[in-house]
């Protein structure tokens, strides 16, 4: 989500702090555990027990050699220790301030956008899993100053990540690929987008802000 901010407002990232828990997965919220749903003996307790697809196994458990990438893993495992929420506060280098609020445990998976300036408020969502991911398209709101609102419908395109693969495919693999709004990304987009993290990390290790500067060895 990072490097989708730091593309829409056209800033680069200068100071993070944040605050961050493990409150529902890892070792010590585990009422019980197992290696991986296939072969628990919980699994007709767990909340969480998932069943590979034919698809899955395939694709997934047949593989597991090569990568070590395990689908149905425990999620109460040893080894997990990501954050499961998480609130991120960004200052930018021209000015933007950024709030994040991220939470891995809701009964949906997406995201939802709002930008405040000053002639205005911008709302966009888009989801993944649940309920709302049903609908036919996703809107993209702007609220003026007179309280009228303009309302965009966009249309939902197939594929993984909103349609995003394919055309991320396409920029990477094909010559002279038309980008007018500059979605192609270069090493200096994905270093800032892996450096907030990295400092909201550090931020919730050690409770203080974390300059992006400090963090940088060179200059991107």
């Amino acid at each position: 989500h990072f490097d989708m901010i730091n593309w829409i407002i056209g800033q680069h990232p200068a100071q993070v702090s944040a605050f961050g828990q493990l409150n529902l997965y890892g070792a010590k919220n585990a009422p019980f555990r197992g290696e991986r749903c296939s072969t628990c003996a919980h699994a007709a307790e767990c909340e969480f027990y998932y069943q590979l697809s034919d698809f899955e196994k395939e694709f997934y458990a047949q593989n597991e050699a090569y990568d070590g990438y395990m689908k149905d893993n425990c999620i109460y495992a040893d080894d997990i220790n990501i954050y499961d929420t998480m609130s991120v506060n960004v200052q930018y280098d021209r000015g933007a301030v950024m709030s994040y609020s991220l939470n891995a445990t809701t009964p949906y998976e997406g995201w939802h956008l709002s930008i405040n300036g000053s002639r205005g408020r911008l709302e966009a969502s888009n989801y993944e899993t649940g309920v709302q991911a049903k609908a036919l398209e996703n809107h993209i709101k702007v609220f003026d100053l007179n309280d009228n609102i303009i309302d965009h419908q966009i249309s939902k395109s197939g594929g993984d990540h909103g349609g995003g693969d394919s055309r991320l495919r396409r920029m990477l693999f094909l010559e002279n690929v038309p980008d007018p709004l500059g979605h192609g990304a270069g090493t200096r987009d994905g270093s800032y987008s892996i450096l907030i993290g990295a400092a909201a990390n550090l931020s919730i290790r050690d409770g203080r802000m974390i300059s992006i500067g400090d963090l940088l060895q060179g200059s991107l």
